[in-house]
């Protein structure tokens, strides 16, 4: 490539548009962009041995490192269980975790949103057609 062909300046700004999600009747709301660590983080929400508890609490944690305060105060009181002090008549969980999570790693950017195809597109090109070899009818 020649010197005059290299781009001497390239934006890489994101979009400042929030990330927003609703678990009825709450919309959460999320940075727009998160930084590298977090995203290191969310790859490896699903590791970490058998302690369910604690790898419960790395998930809240998590977001509420993405999430804006407000929203992730919220998500955190729509995690507990109800008391009568505290009724929580919509507790989010493990059926909203387990789309949630996968939803952040396609909109953050960990995976693409939509699985390869990874079969061939077609038949391979030939001269003939599959109806060379055929008779035609009378």
């Amino acid at each position: 490539m020649a010197a005059e062909e290299i781009v001497r300046f390239k934006d890489f700004s994101t979009s400042p548009e929030p990330v927003t999600f609703r678990v009825d009747p709450d919309l959460f709301v999320c940075w727009p962009e998160i930084p590298l660590d977090s995203l290191v983080e969310l790859a490896t929400l699903n590791t970490g041995g058998d302690d369910r508890k604690a790898q419960f609490e790395r998930i809240k944690d998590f977001l509420d490192g993405i999430m804006e305060p407000e929203s992730g105060a919220l998500f955190r009181s729509r995690c507990k269980p109800s008391t009568v002090e505290d009724p929580n008549p919509r507790p989010i969980g493990m059926k909203t975790i387990a789309q949630l999570i996968p939803w952040l790693t396609e909109v953050y950017g960990l995976r693409p949103t939509q699985e390869s195809n990874e079969s061939d597109a077609g038949s391979p090109a030939t001269d003939t057609t599959s109806t060379d070899s055929s008779s035609a009818e009378a």
